[in-house]
């Protein structure tokens, strides 16, 4: 029964068209705070790839209190994971939609959230790369969101805790972007896409970890 069961969750989560961070797996739920929670996300491509988000639906972090608590949060979480993995890298496609549209939807949902790799390879030298006109570079990530609300889509890099790179993406970029810059680091390119390699018993085994990570349980 439990393989059906488990069969059943992964065809779901893979069919979804809707916002999954309004509607997020409980199996996958690490830690939920009061505005804010953490959950283990599939296509694991690092040990504990996390995703951080708004409990409540949101087009953007629009005030600066929003801005400033969500940073708290996140640097919170991401300082557990960095003194567990030696290091943890920090993703934003900011301004990008999250569903696919179906026929009873008429907008995009965009649900602001940061992806956490531990344990990554850096990928800062690779966005430059990408970006032949360089990013806008702050000392925190509340200065880098204050600065993306005013851009159509974009990109925010931090290899650090101490350094967060904003790359303009007016024209908008392909879908798990962020993602394609760690799987090009680690040699497998194909894994940028989570559709394709869920791993869901990894990211299952990954939010039991966090789960106790975050508690201080480990």
């Amino acid at each position: 029964m439990t393989d059906q069961t488990d069969s059943h969750f992964v065809t779901a989560e893979l069919e979804r068209t809707d916002c999954f961070l309004c509607r997020p797996a409980a199996r996958l739920l690490a830690d939920i705070d009061n505005d804010f929670f953490t959950m283990a996300g599939l296509g694991p491509l690092s040990p504990c790839y996390a995703i951080i988000a708004t409990i409540r639906h949101l087009d953007q972090l629009g005030d600066v209190s929003a801005i400033d608590n969500f940073s708290h949060y996140v640097e919170r979480i991401r300082h557990t994971l960095t003194e567990r993995f030696g290091s943890c890298r920090l993703t934003e496609h900011g301004h990008s939609p999250l569903c696919t549209l179906a026929n009873s939807q008429t907008v995009h949902c965009f649900h602001p959230h940061v992806l956490l790799f531990p344990g990554a390879p850096a990928i800062q030298t690779s966005a430059n790369q990408h970006f032949l006109s360089g990013g806008v570079v702050f000392d925190s990530l509340a200065e880098a969101l204050k600065y993306g609300r005013d851009l159509d889509q974009y990109l925010l890099v931090s290899d650090t805790p101490t350094s967060f790179s904003v790359y303009s993406a007016a024209g908008g970029l392909p879908r798990q972007f962020a993602r394609a810059l760690i799987a090009e680091q680690i040699g497998d390119i194909e894994r940028a896409s989570w559709r394709d390699f869920p791993g869901i018993a990894t990211a299952e085994e990954n939010a039991e970890f966090l789960r106790a990570l975050i508690r201080g349980d480990s």
